[in-house]
């Protein structure tokens, strides 16, 4: 009886009691910081796909803005915007987002024996050489800083002075229809369609600029003057750019101008005459130098040769020669680059920059300049 009692009192036995609390402590220890590093991680997991999500959201804001600049300028963006849908809905009549726009540049072309380039070509390869036609002009646009309004089938039309206003509007309009002559040209060079020309119009006035409707919106101008330049493309010749005396007035830069004669009533109305401006050799960079100098200078020679030589007798199909015309002017498909990153827009743009030069800085510098000057000019 004693030996027992002995061996309870012994330091074994009130140690274990011990151990035993420590080890449950420690297993509910471990227990429970295994449930808060499983919630932890869950939260790192939660935050991390937060923040991807949060990422590709900026990505497809940044996309549709951009989607949207492309459709209607930035300051009715800005408008619409404001523009509640419920509210739209409910009533009869929205409000118009209309801007009136002083004195301005509209420049209407027009492909001249259309149907001819179409009999050449099959409907895929029309519609892909249409396209990069018109990324062509689109990039001589972006450079001479005029703003496409819209193309119809073979007629494209574009506007300078706006939404930006610009002193020297009619010449750049000018520039634009001279390298839209000079596209055309290539053109005809690469598909044997020697009829194939560009007839363009262009004057000077005030237009008035908006979008309309709900849910398909469609940016355009109308104004008499627009309807009027309208005119002056048909009335036009193919290879020259049709100008009113009113745009004749405000040039400064150096052109082989020849005065036109037009039986269209509108412009018979006028009572003033209208004028040719022929295509020559000299480059934009040139020209646009002439502008800025605001230095006329007379020209002896007015060529009209090819952009691209001769044509010579070869195998090449018709076909072959528009494709490689289209990649040298390596325009890209609608929304071919809507799903890819922007490292790879970057890169395409890199190369893009590398294989052509881009002379758009260079015509945004002197336009800063211009306006600037312009500025202190009538500040004084």
């Amino acid at each position: 009886m004693q030996a027992n009692t002995e061996d309870e009192d012994s330091p074994i036995f009130s140690v274990l009691p011990l151990f035993f609390y420590q080890g449950v402590v420690t297993l509910v220890g471990v227990i429970c910081d295994s449930s808060n590093a499983c919630s932890r991680a869950s939260i790192a997991t939660k935050l991390w796909e937060a923040g991807k999500r949060r990422v590709e959201l900026e990505n497809l804001k940044s996309r549709m803005g951009h989607l949207l600049s492309s459709v209607i300028p930035i300051q009715l963006n800005e408008q619409r915007k404001g523009a509640q849908p419920e509210e739209v809905c409910v009533k009869l009549f929205h409000d118009l987002h209309i801007q009136r726009h002083e004195n301005v540049s509209i420049l209407f072309a027009d492909i001249v024996n259309f149907t001819m380039l179409s009999a050449q070509l099959t409907a895929a390869d029309l519609v892909k050489t249409l396209n990069e036609l018109y990324s062509k002009f689109d990039k001589d646009a972006r450079k001479l800083q005029c703003m496409r309004i819209k193309f119809l089938g073979d007629c494209y039309y574009v506007v300078s002075g706006m939404p930006i206003k610009r002193p020297n509007h009619a010449d750049m309009c000018v520039l634009m229809g001279l390298e839209m002559i000079k596209t055309i040209k290539q053109v005809r060079a690469a598909t044997g369609v020697n009829e194939l020309g560009m007839r363009i119009g262009v004057h000077t006035g005030s237009v008035l600029s908006g979008i309309l409707g709900l849910k398909k919106w469609q940016y355009d101008i109308w104004s008499d003057d627009v309807t009027l330049a309208n005119n002056m493309e048909t009335a036009g010749v193919a290879g020259a750019v049709h100008i009113t005396k009113k745009t004749k007035d405000l040039l400064t830069g150096d052109y082989c101008i020849v005065e036109a004669r037009s039986e269209d009533p509108m412009i018979l109305a006028l009572g003033q005459p209208t004028y040719l401006i022929l295509p020559d050799k000299v480059t934009m960079m040139e020209r646009t130098a002439s502008i800025y100098r605001n230095k006329r200078r007379a020209l002896d020679i007015c060529g009209n040769d090819e952009i691209l030589g001769p044509l010579t007798p070869s195998r090449i199909s018709v076909k072959t020669k528009v494709s490689k015309l289209a990649e040298s002017w390596g325009a890209e498909t609608p929304f071919a680059n809507s799903g890819r990153e922007r490292q790879g827009d970057a890169e395409a743009g890199q190369t893009d920059s590398l294989r052509r030069p881009n002379y758009g800085n260079t015509v945004q510098s002197m336009t800063l300049i211009e306006n600037h000057l312009h500025n202190l000019s009538n500040s004084r």
